[in-house]
Parts: structure tokens; C-alpha cells; sequence
């Protein structure tokens, strides 16, 4: 005869085994997502990796290239510099004398004034050669001021060139102007020649100027005469 079974029992096994069922799949679902989430993340780890690897060749390879721009750079400053000191050392051999300056400013004046290069360079080319000169005149006239007009205030040597001067009033005992011109102070001298061509100098007596027109040199002396007057002594020479 079999032995009856408890209810309760029979009810309280089925429970025990459902609930070990249920553990088992919530046991296996939690293992499956750790073992996935461990996966991605290792997943994720190696791109990181992969992606830092890339990223430091790549700053590793641009450091490289700057290294070399750098030195590149640092070569091309050198050299500049041992250039510049060539160049330096070369224009401190050629810096002009005062009367160079001076002649190179001559020269600057003329080709400013309409003189082309080539009839510079023929005068500067005929300086050496023979010249025939004539015999010095020496003429006198008065002095434009501030207070005169200079009657008979001008002079022509060989109807070609004409010299007029202004300078300042000289100042009697009391401190009162004159009327003629005190030679103690700077004074501007005009050289107008026919054709519209004019040239002036200025600063104290006495001066020195020329005028070169067609193959002839034409040189004055400019220096203080009697009161009021200036004397101008001039010759003409014509290259050979």
C-alpha cells in the first residue's frame, strides 16, 4: 500500500524547484552581461589603445619635422647673418669720402634737374682731358636786400649767363637795418643762363660755383667788393 503524499509538501518542492529554475536563468542572464560588458570594454580599451598609438606617432612624427624646420631655420639665420656681416665688412671698404658724398650729390642734383646720364658721363669722361681756358673777368654788382632793389643789381658774362645776388641788410651802430647787404652773413647767388636754365648757391663769401653749357665750363669767385657790391671773377674753358 503506497503512502499518500503531502500536499503542502508536494506544493513547497514545486516552489523550491521554480525557484532554483528562476535563479538559474537571472544567474546566467547577469553572467551573460558581464561577460558581454567585459568584452566591450575590453573592445573599447583596444580602439583607446589603438587611437593613443596613432596619436602619439603622429605628435612623435610632427616633432620630428619641427626638429628639422627648426634646424633648417636656425641654418638659413646663420647664414643671413654671415652675409650681413660680409656685406658690412664690404660697404665699410667702400664708403665714400665727404667729397665723394658730396660729387654723388652734384651728380644727383643734375639728373633731378633734366641733365641726362650720358652728358654727365661725357663731362665726367672729359675731366682728365686738356682743356683751353681764357683769361679770368672779374665784374661787380650790387646786392639785393630787404631794403634795396639793387640798382645795377646784376651782371652777363659772354651774353650767355647773368648773376644777380640777395643777402640780408646790414644793421648800422643804432641796430637799424641798411640798405646794403652785410657780407658777414650767408647770401644767394642766381646763375641764369639763356634758355631758361638756372642755378643758384648760397652761404657765406667767399663761394665757389660753375656752369657747364654745351662743350664750355664756365667758373666763378664769388667774394665781397666795397660796401654794398660783390665781386665775381669768371673764366670759360672748353674741353680739348
Amino acid at each position: 500500500m503506497s503512502r499518500r503524499r503531502n500536499p503542502r509538501r508536494e506544493e513547497r518542492r514545486k516552489t523550491l524547484i521554480l525557484f532554483a529554475i528562476k535563479s538559474a536563468i537571472v544567474l546566467g542572464m547577469v553572467g551573460a552581461t558581464g561577460y558581454y560588458s567585459f568584452e566591450a570594454g575590453i573592445t573599447l580599451s583596444r580602439q583607446e589603445i589603438a587611437t593613443l598609438k596613432e596619436e602619439t606617432e603622429r605628435l612623435t612624427a610632427a616633432s620630428v619635422g619641427h626638429d628639422a624646420e627648426i634646424a633648417q631655420l636656425t641654418g638659413s639665420l646663420d647664414q643671413a647673418r654671415r652675409q650681413a656681416a660680409d656685406y658690412k665688412a664690404r660697404l665699410e671698404q667702400l664708403v665714400p669720402t665727404p667729397m665723394v658724398e658730396k660729387l654723388l650729390s652734384m651728380i644727383g642734383d643734375k639728373l633731378k634737374s633734366g641733365l641726362s646720364p650720358q652728358r654727365i658721363g661725357s663731362f665726367i669722361a672729359a675731366a682728365d682731358k686738356p682743356r683751353n681756358c681764357g683769361a679770368a673777368v672779374t665784374k661787380r654788382f650790387v646786392v639785393r636786400t630787404p631794403l634795396s632793389d639793387g640798382g645795377n643789381g646784376w651782371v652777363r658774362f659772354d651774353d650767355i649767363i647773368t648773376v644777380t645776388a640777395e643777402g640780408q641788410s646790414a644793421r648800422g651802430g643804432g641796430g637799424a637795418p641798411e640798405a646794403w647787404f652785410d657780407p658777414e652773413v650767408p647770401v644767394t647767388v642766381k646763375f641764369a643762363a639763356i634758355g631758361g636754365r638756372e642755378e643758384e648757391i648760397s652761404g657765406k663769401l667767399p663761394m665757389q660755383h660753375a656752369l657747364v653749357l654745351k662743350n664750355e665750363e664756365h667758373r666763378f669767385v664769388i667774394a665781397p667788393g666795397a660796401r654794398g657790391f660783390i665781386e665775381i671773377a669768371a673764366d670759360r674753358c672748353s674741353f680739348g
